[in-house]
């Protein structure tokens, strides 16, 4: 036996070290995401061994982290031929000791990791290029030993001390941007740099620059600087940007005559020293220069941009030839001769001055684009030899005559509104081949008929933003989604427009030229080419051939309504394609049915039925053929609540009436409301959801029940049959999903996961996939066979914006939505930067955040919630308000102590530090709460002041008759508190005295205090009352009735219950909602304080407006609605938009608009 024992243990032995000698060969990575990028760099087959021979071959990789999962480098350190390497979106890397063996290394990219230790760097020392993008590095002394580096940036990390930087005597690039850098001293020796990029720091001395006389190119924008002194002696600086800094003199810019390229954002008193630059290429002033005779020597000039002036002349531009771009934009310019010379503009925009005649421009044959928009312009005929032109600008001029424009073959956007256009046949005729249009856009007169298809109602900007505004947060309540036939598309129907996603991807598919409004009806053709689209009070139902990705000629709506005989209603809920697409039918809110032929365009059928009268909720069959529509929703309930009809659209006639749902108990008689309609793809079975929590499935043509399913907990609120018809999902108000066998008439499967109310459903066509929506702004999609959910959607979806606050320094904005969470937004990018949901609601009573949006008070409600578009929340009779003041410390996320309270209208001081709420109790009750004995009661109603960090009450008053209900506020000061009494009007309380100091005989549904304090404006039924409250006197009485703005226009905002006044108090705005709430325009109207006329309107909004906030700088108007979403409106622009359409200017106070 020991004979044999050698033998095997030699060959043991022998094979082990031919194993390690096989697995040196190859290198082994853990992280099975950088595996694949390097087989996929190597060209070799997936799972295959990486051979180290040839991973030292390697000289360039680029490692991109999308999985949050990966995150270990080991392996690259033998990738030792490496001379070029980033690791982009790092998130989850922390350890980078595997690079330090890379020595051939001569650029390294490293964005967004979570490495705070770069010591191993140290060792790279044939380092050329080095950036770390988005990290935690605090100690950068490992860079000493790099010093051959020739380019470092460092940006946005915590880095504390800069003075290793003082060995990298070999650069002559450098960036460090969104850092604490304030001293400057260790840069002081490094003369090699050419390029110097510190913006976004905390720098105010820059005298250590002074000796790097090679610099080129310098950023210094977003600092602290006020003296540029020190730049007198960089004369080779080409690029240099200072804006953003408390600038005043820039004497020392004088000497700097190399310079190409300047932008200030702030006002210059004196620019004199700007004429010695006379080989700059690039000037722009974001703040009005203060003269502009000093620009007459910058003969160099190719573009140049000032705005917003009073310059009126513009003789000393004359001689700048030389100019491709030139925008002139919102000045008080008459007279455009000095531009005849500039016969090298490309781009010119002059829109909003006082021009007349723009025969200057007559020899600008280069130019492509040119917008003249908003001045009073009648004559074009010096346009026609401009055939270069594709986008023209001629909106609120007094143009008739638009001949001389009808051969700019070039022109692709075009826009016209607002003008007394006579004839536009020149423009139909300009526009005939559609299909040479890359970006149609074409806007025709107000109040005329579109000569041609391609014609939109509104100007649509930036993301569908409505005219006037800068930036629409969110996406609003989703009301519909569907999948098209093939599968690859999945379009969302919001309160605001129709979003289009990429099955594969997830990404979002642009659509030309989407109209802003509410969508609530979707239909794809048979072959998915074809998209369209309705909605409630859209007049036009659009379309778009998805193949080529371009809009089509779009259907204008019938008139089938008109509220006070005036106002035409028009809208679209339910739309199908029938007979091999070659028919689109649609039915509007009112149940009027419209057949379109598809070829024609011609309408071929309407008919108008009784169908609004059986109620709000409805269903269109597959083929177009039959729709059904249930009561109980909206404000036609029909009769009897909770019935369920059928038309023949084709015939415009009922064909039968189902019995509904059952009434909720045995002895009660009244039926419930329908909440979810929908037909199986056959169209013969249709589903119904209800508020008795069933779902209900039918006969199409005996209208005979077919099964009744149970076991919803809450109101069923969405249905939707698989392709097959052999499966049915149900949503409810609980946020569960339930998937039913049709057949065999039972339940499969409870798909949990939304946190409020499910408001729609859609399987994909192979019915492997269910798609849900809910008002919490969620899109999951399930396996409905196993109950998986596969993945989540979230990208801005929202319903109901609450209470906004702008950040003490006005750059983000706090958007509390109705289910307690809080959105933080960047103003400047739009993005969302922080979200807060901890205490995530599915209703609450009252919401409120603190003036500077770093706390949040709200009242929670319990019971069934649901959501339906143009109606807003609705409960059962069940449901009830917690007894307590939930609040919110936002900074930190932590919840404070609970006010044990009953719910009511509530304010924070401007401090934070007190939170006022007011209540009603019939009988004195007794708290003991955290060791204080809070008193609640007493036989009265009170209005209770409470400390916000202790959950004490400092104290409470008691008015002879207040009402929860009503509005509550302190003043701008903090020293008073504001509140409408329901007997006695609206009162003022002394806040330290804690006496009433005067009395207002207005019960007002809403009330707004100026900024200096000195008015108030309170709404009463029709009447805006306007108060004097130094003297308590009654200024002027507005009836809303009988106001006209310019337009003609009657102001609607009289039950609107949001007001505010401009920060300079010479203007009230007013939230513009009709009395009939479904039909409501939606927008903020402007009311002149001294003339009590309407000046001006800003629509965009698709649902009451529910709250109104300026940024604390008064640059920045937010409106915020319950379509989900905030609009952004620069108010400088908004007042030059009132002067412009109104010669209104406003001078009160020595303040000047």
């Amino acid at each position: 036996m020991k004979q044999l024992m050698a033998p095997i243990i030699i060959l043991f032995i022998l094979c082990s070290c031919s194993t390690q000698e096989r697995s040196s060969e190859y290198v082994e990575f853990p992280d099975e995401q950088i595996a694949g990028l390097i087989r996929w760099n190597l060209k070799i087959e997936d799972d295959d061994p990486i051979p180290v021979k040839k991973l030292k071959e390697l000289t360039e990789l680029e490692l991109g982290f999308t999985d949050p999962k990966k995150y270990d480098l080991t392996g690259i350190e033998y990738a030792t031929g490496l001379e070029k390497l980033t690791i982009s979106h790092a998130h989850n890397i922390s350890d980078i000791k595997p690079l330090e063996k890379l020595n051939a290394l001569k650029s390294l990219t490293i964005n967004r990791s979570s490495i705070s230790d770069i010591s191993p760097l140290s060792k790279l020392t044939q380092l050329r290029e080095l950036s770390l993008y988005e990290g935690f590095v605090r100690d950068i002394s490992p860079l000493k030993n790099l010093t051959q580096l020739n380019r470092l940036v460092l940006v946005a990390n915590p880095i504390s001390d800069f003075s290793p930087l003082t060995s990298l005597s070999e650069l002559n690039d450098l960036s460090i941007y969104r850092t604490e850098l304030s001293d400057l001293k260790p840069l002081a020796n490094l003369e090699k740099l050419t390029q110097l990029r510190l913006s976004y720091n905390k720098i105010s001395d820059i005298s250590p620059l002074e000796e790097l006389t090679q610099l080129t190119t310098l950023s210094l924008d977003n600092n602290r600087i006020s003296n540029i002194a020190p730049l007198n002696k960089l004369t080779n600086l080409t690029r240099l940007y200072i804006y953003d800094n408390p600038l005043s003199d820039i004497s020392a810019l004088a000497n700097l005559q190399k310079l190409e390229s300047l932008e200030f954002h702030e006002h210059i008193p004196d620019i004199s020293p700007l004429s010695a630059l006379t080989k700059l290429k690039s000037l722009s002033f974001s703040v009005p220069p203060p003269e502009i005779d000093s620009l007459a020597t910058m003969t160099s000039l190719t573009s140049l941009e000032f705005y917003d002036s009073t310059i009126s002349d513009i003789s000393p531009l004359t001689g700048l030839t030389e100019l491709r771009e030139l925008k002139l934009y919102r000045n008080k310019i008459e007279d455009i001769t000095p531009l005849s010379g500039m016969t090298k503009l490309e781009k010119l925009e002059l829109y909003k001055n006082n021009i007349t005649d723009i025969s200057p421009l007559a020899g600008m044959i280069e130019l492509t684009e040119l917008r003249l928009d908003g001045n009073r312009i009648v004559d074009i005929s010096p346009l026609a030899n401009l055939t270069k032109l594709n986008v023209l600008g001629l909106e609120r001029n007094q143009v008739r005559d638009v001949k001389p424009i009808e051969n700019l073959q070039h022109l692709t956007i075009l826009y016209l509104k607002h003008n007394p256009v006579e004839d536009t046949s020149p423009i139909q005729k300009l526009f005939a081949n559609t299909e040479n249009l890359n970006n149609p856009e074409t806007l025709y007169p107000k109040h005329r008929p579109s000569p041609h298809p391609r014609v939109f109602h509104q100007h649509e900007t930036r993301s569908e933003l409505p005219e006037g505004a800068i930036a629409r947060l969110g996406k609003g309540g989703i009301n519909v989604i569907k999948f098209s036939p093939d599968g690859k598309f999945l379009a969302v129907g919001s309160d605001v427009g129709i979003y289009l996603y990429s099955v594969e991807t997830g990404d979002e598919v642009a659509l030309p030229n989407k109209t802003i409004g509410q969508v609530n009806a979707i239909a794809f053709s048979s072959d998915s080419n074809i998209l369209a689209i309705g909605g409630y009070l859209r007049p036009t139902i659009q379309l778009w051939n998805l193949k080529t990705r371009t809009e089509l000629p779009p259907f204008s709506i019938p008139v089938s309504h008109r509220i006070n005989q005036d106002i035409p209603i028009q809208s679209a809920i339910a739309l199908a394609f029938g007979v091999k697409d070659t028919i689109l039918v649609c039915v509007s809110h009112f149940g009027e049915v419209t057949y379109w032929d598809m070829n024609t365009r011609e309408k071929i059928v309407e008919h108008h039925t009784d169908a609004d009268w059986d109620g709000n909720i409805l269903a269109l069959s597959t083929d177009g053929r039959i729709f059904a529509r249930g009561s109980g929703v909206g404000l036609h309930h029909g009769g009897p609540k909770g019935q369920i009809s059928l038309w023949n659209t084709s015939a415009g006639n009922r064909e039968t009436k189902t019995g509904g749902h059952s009434p909720l108990s045995p002895w009660s008689k009244k039926r419930v409301g329908i909440r979810a309609l929908a037909f199986s793809p056959d169209g013969k079975t249709f589903a119904s959801g209800s508020e008795d929590m069933t779902v209900r499935i039918w006969n199409t043509k005996r209208g005979s029940k077919r099964a009744t399913l149970k076991g919803h907990t809450g109101w069923v609120t969405a249905v939707s049959f698989s392709k097959d018809g052999n499966t049915i999902a149900s949503g409810d108000t609980d946020g569960k999903v339930r998937v039913w066998n049709v057949q065999k008439k039972r339940e499969l499967v409870v798909l949990e996961g939304h946190s409020n109310t499910v408001v729609a459903l859609a399987f994909t066509p192979d019915g492997n996939t269910l798609a849900s929506a809910s008002a919490d702004g969620a899109i999951h999609f399930w396996n409905p066979n196993s109950g998986e959910r596969i993945s989540t959607f979230t990208n801005g979806y929202t319903e109901w914006v609450r209470s906004m606050a702008f950040s003490s320094d006005s750059k983000t904005l706090s958007a509390a939505m109705f289910n307690n969470t809080v959105r933080k937004y960047d103003i400047k990018k739009g993005d969302i930067i922080d979200e807060f949901t901890q205490g995530i609601q599915k209703l609450t009573q009252e919401i409120t955040l603190s003036p500077d949006g770093t706390h949040l008070a709200s009242q929670p409600i319990n019971g069934i919630i649901s959501f339906n578009a143009r109606h807003s929340w609705r409960t059962d009779e069940s449901y009830q308000g917690h007894d307590r003041i939930e609040v919110w410390d936002l900074k930190n996320g932590k919840e404070l102590p609970p006010l044990m309270h009953a719910y009511g209208k509530m304010a924070f001081s401007s401090n934070n530090e007190m939170l006022v709420s007011g209540f009603s109790y019939e009988n004195e009750k007794m708290i003991n709460h955290s060791g204080t004995r809070v008193y609640t009661g007493g036989g009265g109603d009170h209005i209770w002041f409470w400390d916000v960090q202790s959950d004490k009450n400092k104290f409470y008053i008691t008015p002879e008759d207040y009402t929860s209900f009503y509005p509550i506020a302190f003043t701008p000061d903090g020293k008073k508190l504001v509140y409408s009494d329901r007997s006695n009007g609206t009162e003022i309380w002394d806040y330290n005295t804690r006496e009433k100091v005067q009395t207002y005989e207005d019960r007002a549904y809403a009330f707004a205090i100026s900024q200096d304090g000195n008015l108030m404006a309170c709404i009463e039924f029709f009447d805006i009352s306007l108060w004097d409250l130094n003297t308590a006197e009654l200024i002027k009485k507005i009836d809303t009735h009988a106001i006209k703005g310019s337009y003609g226009y009657s102001l609607q905002g009289a039950k609107g219950k949001v007001l505010t006044f401009s920060p300079d108090g010479s203007i009230l705005l007013v939230s513009s909602v009709s009395r009939i709430h479904s039909f409501c325009s939606d927008a903020i109207d402007l009311i002149d304080i001294e003339t009590g006329n309407k000046l001006h309107a800003l629509p965009g909004h698709t649902e009451p407006i529910e709250t109104l906030v300026f940024s604390h700088d008064g640059k920045i108007l937010a409106s915020g609605s319950q379509d989900g979403t905030v609009l952004l409106w620069d108010w400088d622009k908004v007042v030059t938009d009132i002067m412009l359409e109104n010669k209104w200017q406003q001078t009160r106070n020595g303040g000047k608009l």
